[in-house]
């Protein structure tokens, strides 16, 4: 093991060998030194050029693999089933990336992974990332997804009883006693469609995703030669459960870690705040917009990922959320916060006006809400809709029908979606604002909405009981205390400063 005595160990091989400038520590690895760096640095080089050339005179012969067949699914539709199956109970969240390529795909695909990938990683420190062994799954032959769901269960199944094995003959082992660590595999081999690798992260799972493909490398490349070995069960124990290795992943626990929240509308003003409050919380967020310049533009400065979307065209959100399942593995909580503003008197208001109007406000929540619960319902792991409303929905302005029909609508779909999903977990609230510098609600705009109610723009932007204006932060704060009031759906919750008549009760 690392630590002390092995440095005692390298000092007394040394003192032997005084004139050596290279060390290769079984199952550690290669070290090279001199006083200078430079030389220090060519000799790695030459060594590990001479380790090359050995390995390239070997006889390779390729791994055989399985037959190639289809399934009635894509990984973007299987991927809520997997993250659903992982936790063990509803407050284990983790995040799943997926990836495929000719390097993975020649390995999880081989007749013999069963046996070559369950040995051990390609290092010992790997395995407090990605566990002693990954979860094996072979979907059948043109399954559809509902036969992928049972064939999935049972292999988290009997993942979790060898997982607890495993634990139990090395516990014996040890004099310390071990607490055992969740049973979730960190690496799910799907056959013929790809891997799925596990954190509590983004960053966690891609991590994991990245080792995973050395470890694919690794193995692979010794297979082809000769049979992949490792150190025994009971090292690759002490590794996992030593607390110097978990000291390297642990952190505080942040409450909305490993959940994906959805925000659309994300970089108008009510957006950006929103985004700002969840990722403090630890969530990890994807940006929505319409904007695609916006888009482009901010997916060079975040490292979160920024989609464009027309949320007013179905088959765009599905393409959306088809890929934030795909790199995320599902979604906990969706933002529908997109929106705009239409004025008019509706008696005189074109039919195009009010039907767009419709579009943007109210079906453009409808689609969002419809993929989001799809996904939920696959986890299984309940969830959270989102959805910002407007004091219009009860409270309507004067020659603003257009934009306040379909809110009035909108308010309907919450509790609705409360109704209809409230079984499976899935929580539907919306918040009431009001008078909220944003995009949607410019300069121009409080200057009309001021003249319509023959106000100052100051005194309408305070128009409310406590005479104080309401900000994009206020309304963010609304959306996170509804997300984590698991006990309150169909709920709406007004964010406007007071004003009774636009009070629900």
């Amino acid at each position: 093991m690392p630590g002390f005595s092995l440095a005692q160990k390298i000092n007394e091989v040394y003192k032997k060998n005084p004139n050596i400038n290279c060390l290769i520590l079984l199952n550690h690895g290669i070290f090279t030194f001199d006083n200078d760096a430079k030389r220090s640095y060519d000799l790695m080089i030459k060594y590990v050029s001479i380790a090359e050339k050995t390995v390239r005179k070997l006889k390779r012969k390729k791994i055989k693999q399985i037959k190639k067949y289809n399934t009635q699914f894509e990984p973007h539709e299987i991927a809520p089933i997997l993250r659903g199956l992982l936790s063990e109970n509803k407050d284990q969240k983790f995040i799943l990336n997926y990836r495929s390529n000719k390097t993975l795909d020649y390995f999880i695909n081989g007749k013999d992974v069963k046996r070559y990938s369950s040995i051990g990683t390609a290092t010992p420190d790997h395995v407090i990332r990605v566990k002693p062994f990954p979860l094996i799954i072979k979907p059948k032959l043109k399954s559809s997804i509902s036969e992928f769901e049972k064939t999935a269960k049972k292999a988290f199944i009997n993942y979790r009883k060898k997982y607890l094995k495993y634990f139990e003959q090395n516990q014996k082992k040890v004099k310390e006693k071990k607490t055992m660590l969740d049973t979730s595999p960190r690496v799910i081999i799907v056959q013929n469609i790809g891997i799925f690798c596990v954190g509590n992260s983004l960053k966690a799972a891609n991590i994991a995703a990245d080792l995973t493909e050395t470890n694919a490398r690794v193995i692979s490349s010794v297979e082809e030669t000769s049979r992949y070995k490792f150190i025994p069960k009971k090292d690759i124990f002490d590794v996992e459960y030593w607390s110097l290795e978990q000291a390297k992943i642990k952190k505080e626990k942040k409450e909305l870690e490993g959940s994906i929240v959805v925000i659309t509308g994300a970089f108008g003003g009510i957006g950006t705040a929103t985004y700002k409050l969840f990722k403090k919380h630890g969530a990890e967020v994807i940006l929505i917009d319409n904007n695609k310049a916006k888009v482009d533009e901010m997916s060079k400065k975040l490292k979160d990922l920024c989609i464009y979307c027309d949320v007013t065209n179905k088959e765009s959100v599905k393409k959306a959320f088809n890929v934030i399942s795909s790199q995320f593995g599902g979604i906990d909580i969706l933002i529908s916060n997109a929106g705009t503003a239409t004025g008019g008197s509706i008696a005189e208001v074109s039919d195009e006006i009010l039907r767009k109007s419709f579009e943007d406000n109210f079906f453009s929540h409808q689609y969002c809400a419809s993929e989001a619960t799809k996904i939920m319902k696959l986890q299984k792991n309940e969830g959270c809709l989102l959805l910002n409303i407007s004091k219009q929905s009860v409270n309507p302005g004067k020659n603003f029908g257009p934009y306040g029909l379909p809110k009035s609508a909108l308010l309907n779909l919450c509790k609705q979606y409360a109704v209809d999903y409230g079984s499976y977990g899935i929580r539907s609230n919306g918040v009431n604002a009001d008078r909220i510098r944003s995009g949607l609600l410019n300069d121009k705009m409080i200057k009309s909405r001021a003249k319509a109610r023959e106000v100052t723009t100051d005194d309408y932007m305070k128009g409310n009981l406590l005479l104080n204006e309401v900000k994009a932060e206020d309304v963010a704060k609304a959306f996170f205390h509804l997300s984590i009031s698991k006990k309150t759906t169909g709920a709406i919750l007004t964010v406007d400063g007071g004003n009774i008549a636009a009070s629900l009760r």
